[in-house]
This record gives C-alpha cells, sequence and structure tokens, in this order.
C-alpha cells in the first residue's frame, strides 16, 4: 500500500459514526411500518479521510443487517429483511477483498467516463442493471438495450416487492459527487430515478465536493443530508490502538505458521 492508498476497511478497525448508522436504522424501521412521511433518500457528505467509503462498507456489511436482527426481537416493527447493494464509483483499494452484492468501477471504467464516451456509459450501466437484476433473481435477456433493461428492471422489482412484503432493498452508492456529471445523469436516469419511486426502497449515497443537481424529485427534494464531523482525538487514538492490536494478533499468528 503506498501513502495514497486508502487504508483497507476493517469492522473490526471501524469506529464513531453512531449517529450516521443510527438515521440510517431509524429509516429502515419507518419504511418496516409504512410511514409515508420518511424520506428514501439519505445522503452523507464530507471532505476526503472523513471515513466515506468506510462507512458506506460497514452499512452493507454489518451494521443495517445487525439492526434488522436486533428488531426482529422487538414487536416494535413487523418483521423484514434487507438486500443491500454497494455501487462503488471509485475502485477498491488493492488489498480489499471484494465481498457479496458489492460492485466497484474500474480504473479503465473511470478514465472512458472521464472522457465523456457515452456509449461507455451505457455499457456500464448495462453491466450494473444486469448485476443487480442477477443478485435478485430477476432474469432478463443479456443482450436487451439500456432504456429496455432500465425498464422491465424496474417493472420486476415492484412485482417482487408486491409479492414479498418483508422485503427492503438498500442500495448505497459511494463517491457519487465525485464522479463525471454526464455519467450521473445516465445513472440517474436508468437506475435511481426508477428505484427511488419504489416503494421500501433505501437509497444512501455518500460523496464530496459539489453536489449533483438531480432531477428525480425524489432524489432531489425528498432526502436527508448529513455533513461527516472529523474524528475526535480519542476516537482516533481507539483507532490507532485498535490497528496495532490487530496487526500484533496478525503477526503472532503468521509467526505461529511459519514455525509450527
Amino acid at each position: 500500500m503506498t501513502q495514497t492508498d486508502p487504508p483497507v476497511y476493517r469492522a473490526d478497525l471501524f469506529v464513531n459514526r453512531e449517529k450516521e448508522i443510527e438515521t440510517v436504522t431509524k429509516a429502515l424501521e419507518n419504511i418496516a411500518r409504512g410511514d409515508a412521511e420518511q424520506v428514501r433518500t439519505i445522503v452523507f457528505r464530507g471532505e476526503r479521510g472523513l471515513g466515506k467509503s468506510w462507512l458506506a462498507l460497514h452499512l452493507h456489511r454489518s451494521a443495517i443487517h445487525r439492526s434488522a436482527i436486533k428488531e426482529k426481537a422487538s414487536t416494535r416493527i413487523p418483521d423484514y429483511r434487507i438486500v443491500s447493494f454497494l455501487i462503488s464509483l471509485t475502485p477498491p483499494p488493492k488489498e480489499l477483498q471484494v465481498g457479496e452484492r458489492e460492485w466497484y468501477i474500474t480504473s479503465n471504467d473511470i478514465s472512458q467516463i472521464e472522457s465523456g464516451d457515452e456509449r461507455h456509459y451505457e455499457h456500464l450501466l448495462q453491466e450494473l442493471l444486469a448485476w443487480i437484476a442477477k443478485q435478485l433473481d430477476i432474469v432478463r435477456s443479456p443482450y436487451a438495450s439500456l432504456r429496455d433493461l432500465s425498464a422491465w428492471l424496474a417493472q420486476d422489482l415492484r412485482k417482487k416487492l408486491e409479492s414479498e412484503q418483508d422485503l427492503i432493498i438498500c442500495l448505497i452508492l459511494d463517491s457519487v459527487f465525485e464522479a463525471n456529471r454526464g455519467f450521473l445523469d445516465y445513472l440517474e436516469r436508468y437506475l435511481l430515478a426508477a428505484f427511488a419511486a419504489l416503494p421500501r426502497v433505501l437509497i444512501i449515497m455518500t460523496g464530496r465536493g459539489r453536489p449533483y443537481l438531480w432531477k428525480s424529485p425524489y432524489l432531489r427534494l425528498e432526502r436527508e443530508d448529513q455533513s461527516l464531523n472529523p474524528f475526535s482525538l480519542e476516537q482516533v487514538t481507539k483507532q490507532i490502538k485498535n490497528h496495532f492490536k490487530n496487526h500484533l494478533k496478525d503477526h503472532l499468528k503468521n509467526h505461529h505458521k511459519i514455525h509450527s
């Protein structure tokens, strides 16, 4: 790992962000209750180094699913299950093992997107929509146009949500505002606008810099925005201690393997 590479996410090193996790948990609870007033788009913004990508990964891999298990033991809300997707618009760190229902853009994709290649926008989104459909066991022709694939996925997902009343879809998009504006227009047109209009779908975005002006009212108006605060000295100290503790454990484990 070079100095410019971000550290690789580890759940045991994750600290703070209880406020943001609580925001997401409450939104999921309200969606499960059928609360019509609950906004279904949440945006977390912050500058580089504030842990946006870690927050996105932690929500996808751990936090929101722990909250679902916890709440099922309670009578406060109906039983529900969450299917979450992590879509990152930056490539993963080299040492990160990509997990289940995680999709990362590649460096080559970024180069072509930055060049304004609209044909590549379409190709990439066809791949993404087909991947989402496969994760949800929705089968459609891989040779369909992007427009048709988008319409069919929205239609099939609506039917799936109607037939599976305990299902909540959580779409987590990382590093959104750093992406090319032309590509974001396609992303909204063929994925986000359709998902945002569906019941029991929560969209979470992270990003830094100038926000994108979405056209869909669900994304532009009916959303909650939060700014990530810098970590306190106490929180940084805790993370450093956890890092060295785990580094020592890994070192001792490797030492034992070598000498056993």
